[in-house]
């Protein structure tokens, strides 16, 4: 097998540096739940599925929870990243892989609309696993949250958090997408060497 091109490595390892960096901007969308905050670190991820394939797009979101938690780890975190990446991989997996098979801006739409669709839908099962988990975790004090509670705040809280995360993410991506594009699909005239060399 040829080895990865080692400007597709610099590109992920950039992007996955961004997506860090945006990692640390917190917005926060519904004031009663402040906890549940909007960053838009996933954005680098959707470039870098719809240019350089879905396998990319979920390794700049590993790539970028790994460095969060590297540099800004709580012990939260070991229940925060893990949903931060499921999350991140099925939005960047999707998006890459519905618009790789045609790469038209109608097709782009489509896919950043399925991908959040699949993100909110992932999500369900993973936070009525995670949540209790959690609680028992950093709350072992209080009252275990009930089933129709945990459903109750899926319904009113988490899926509407997740829908909304994609949209915004999901525009952030078109809008600038086009701009980087051309610099992320281009080949250094020094890769189209080593490549030459490593195809020999």
């Amino acid at each position: 097998m040829a080895p990865m091109r080692l400007s597709f490595l610099i590109k992920v390892s950039l992007l996955s540096a961004l997506a860090a960096v945006l990692m640390q901007v917190k917005i926060p969308i519904f004031p009663a739940h402040s906890y549940l905050t909007y960053d838009p670190s996933e954005v680098p991820a959707l470039v870098a599925a719809f240019a350089l394939g879905p396998a990319a797009g979920m390794a700049v979101v590993v790539l970028k929870d790994i460095l969060h938690g590297l540099i800004h780890f709580t012990p939260v975190e070991l229940v925060g990243l893990p949903i931060n990446a499921i999350a991140g991989c099925t939005l960047a997996g999707v998006a890459g892989a519905v618009y790789r098979a045609h790469k038209r801006k109608s097709v782009a739409l489509v896919a950043l609309a399925l991908a959040v669709v699949s993100m909110t839908l992932v999500m369900i099962p993973c936070n009525l696993v995670l949540l209790p988990l959690f609680q028992r975790l950093f709350f072992p004090n209080s009252t275990p949250a009930q089933p129709d509670q945990v459903l109750q705040l899926l319904l009113t809280v988490f899926i509407p958090f997740n829908l909304l995360k994609g949209a915004i993410t999901s525009v952030l991506t078109f809008l600038v997408y086009k701009r980087v594009s051309p610099t992320l699909k281009s080949v250094p005239r020094w890769d189209v060497g080593l490549s030459g060399i490593n195809e020999s």
